[in-house]
């Protein structure tokens, strides 16, 4: 049974197919016209041979052949100069800018208007090794997600997240236009008891702080940032600085593997991560090191 999203993602695959035809017939117009001329040609010619033989080939024959040619050329002709026209379309030109970039979705961010408030399960799919999220408290991503935690953990998977600093949120705190700091609290809290109930695990879980203030959000897939070093073939999703009311709008860009802005993205979010301290290892070699006896 087809819902509103799966005729949304049909319609967008149908939209960037015609989007990449476009160009791609554009391209190669004249080519085409050329060939279609010599096939008619020749499939004309044929026919007629087939029919009458050689000795009824007369000059009127050939101009009947060769117009025949023509007419399927010049429709090719008249298809490319459609075309060409065509690239100038505004919408076309934007998403082939965008395919170029490397940008392979854009999404709104809406929590007033509940649209994509949660990260899509299909990103939690695509994490193999690792993942890493960046954001200002990331409370909604481990209420909605603790059970997908564990079994990443289980499944030896890292898993980092890289906040604000508890101690550090005078300016979230006042672009948010809320308090942050609860939200920070409720994360950390989720965490320890994940933490207390693997603690085998502790060294794949791994939640910092930044003592700073970040200037996007995101969700780094794969990119084997905690490791030290990175690799194009994870997957990233951007949400750039939202100062409007909240972090919770704003426009979400998902980037190929290979996109130069993702790898730019890894980049600034490896250093971040090596200059963000550990808010909740203490605690949860504590609990371990109770556990343990």
């Amino acid at each position: 049974m087809f819902t509103d999203e799966d005729f949304v993602r049909e319609g967008q695959a149908s939209y960037m197919t015609r989007a990449h035809l476009k160009p791609w017939l554009g391209e190669r117009a004249t080519a085409i016209a050329l060939v279609l001329f010599l096939l008619s040609l020749f499939l004309y010619t044929a026919a007629f041979l087939v029919e009458r033989g050689f000795q009824s080939l007369s000059p009127a024959t050939i101009i009947a052949a060769i117009a025949t040619a023509l007419l399927l050329s010049s429709v090719s002709v008249t298809i490319e100069q459609y075309v060409k026209a065509g690239l100038t379309d505004p919408d076309i030109t934007s998403v082939l800018a965008a395919r170029k970039l490397g940008v392979l979705k854009i999404q709104e961010r809406n929590a007033s208007q509940g649209s994509f408030t949660g990260m899509p399960d299909d990103v939690l799919a695509e994490c193999h090794h690792e993942l890493i999220v960046v954001a200002y408290s990331a409370d909604s991503f481990v209420n909605r997600n603790r059970a997908w935690l564990a079994d990443a953990l289980d499944s030896d998977k890292r898993v980092g997240l890289l906040l604000l600093h508890p101690d550090r949120l005078e300016q979230a705190t006042q672009t948010e236009r809320r308090d942050v700091r609860p939200h920070l609290d409720t994360t950390i809290g989720i965490c320890e008891q994940i933490l207390a109930e693997k603690p085998a695990r502790r060294g794949n879980f791994i939640v910092k702080g930044y003592p700073g203030h970040v200037y996007y959000t995101g969700v780094f897939v794969d990119r084997c940032i905690m490791s030290g070093h990175s690799v194009d073939r994870g997957t990233v999703r951007v949400q750039l600085k939202a100062n409007y009311k909240t972090q919770h709008e704003g426009l979400v860009l998902t980037m190929s593997s290979n996109s130069r802005y993702a790898e730019f993205y890894s980049d600034s979010c490896k250093a971040l991560w090596n200059n963000a301290v550990d808010l909740v290892t203490s605690a949860s070699n504590e609990t371990a090191d109770q556990l343990d006896a």
